[in-house]
């Protein structure tokens, strides 16, 4: 059974970084899914998400939030 920080050079050495959505991601995900399976014996699947339609999303809302704030505070 390898160690755990035999894992995390593989995934940081071989795979690399993996941002959302990229291939390296899918190899990260199917990598531990074996591992889990053939380490542990454990029973795991990939499920797949959505996530946030775009980055820029939160930002917006903290913006408009903030706006919403301040001038709301010029009233109080």
């Amino acid at each position: 059974m390898p160690e755990p920080m035999d894992h995390v050079a593989y995934l940081s050495q071989e795979i690399g970084p993996r941002p959302a959505g990229t291939e390296e991601e899918q190899q990260t995900a199917l990598y531990i899914t074996e591992q889990m399976q053939k380490d542990a014996g454990l029973s795991a699947v990939i499920e797949d998400f959505n996530g946030a339609p775009s980055a820029e999303v939160p930002k917006v809302v903290c913006c408009a939030l903030t706006f919403v704030f301040a001038l709301a505070s010029l009233f109080v």
